[in-house]
């Protein structure tokens, strides 16, 4: 179960509010016969994370954002994008036997937005949510038998040149930073953490 990063003030801290919050929250995923509790914290946030710490809660990943840059040449604007319905591409990624996504970029979490979707070819998607001031990259997904081809890569740099100020949420895996800043994208200066505490046993 994910949940997103408490805000805590000094106050509610000296008063331990935080941490009878989280051990009710704990309590109530265990009785649900949840097996996991997931969360995002911003990376700057210290006394969230040392609460998070305390109670059990482990770091699994680091989170980045990324936008495309405003009037950069590097762009390449000559792959075209074709429209698609948004359904189409949940469906097959929900299909692919990948690992679980941050909720603000899992496709479940389209479903909710205004949202487009395009394709490459026929390999890669993108699903990109218009209800933000600027368009904002929501799902990026390539067939799991079409990867470590460039297909994301251009379909990044098509994006880029077909969405003025396009950017991403703080939630893209740390892994795929190179295939963002290959397609000329710019990392945003904020990170998160995602951390996760086992409700069946004692990861510390």
């Amino acid at each position: 179960m994910p949940f997103g990063s408490l805000c805590r003030s000094s106050a509610l801290a000296r008063g331990g509010l935080g941490t009878a919050l989280l051990e009710q929250l704990l309590n109530e995923a265990r009785q649900r016969g949840d097996c996991a509790l997931w969360l995002e914290v911003i990376s700057c946030n210290a006394a969230g994370i040392a609460l998070y710490d305390k109670m059990g809660f482990v770091r699994q990943d680091t989170l980045c954002g990324f936008a495309a840059p405003l009037g950069n040449g590097t762009i390449n604007g000559s792959v075209t994008l074709t429209r698609c319905d948004p359904v189409t591409i949940i469906g097959s990624m929900i299909a692919a036997p990948d690992n679980a996504l941050p909720w603000m970029i899992d496709p479940l979490g389209t479903v909710a937005l205004p949202a487009q979707g395009y394709r490459w070819g026929n390999d890669a998607y993108a699903i990109v949510a218009t209800a933000f001031t600027n368009p904002q990259l929501r799902t990026l997904y390539v067939a799991p038998a079409a990867r470590r081809q460039g297909h994301a890569r251009r379909l990044l740099q098509a994006l880029a040149a077909q969405f003025e100020g396009i950017c991403t949420p703080v939630a893209v895996p740390q892994a795929l930073t190179p295939l963002f800043l290959q397609a000329g994208w710019e990392q945003h200066p904020t990170t998160q953490f995602t951390l996760r505490h086992s409700l069946t046993k004692t990861e510390r």
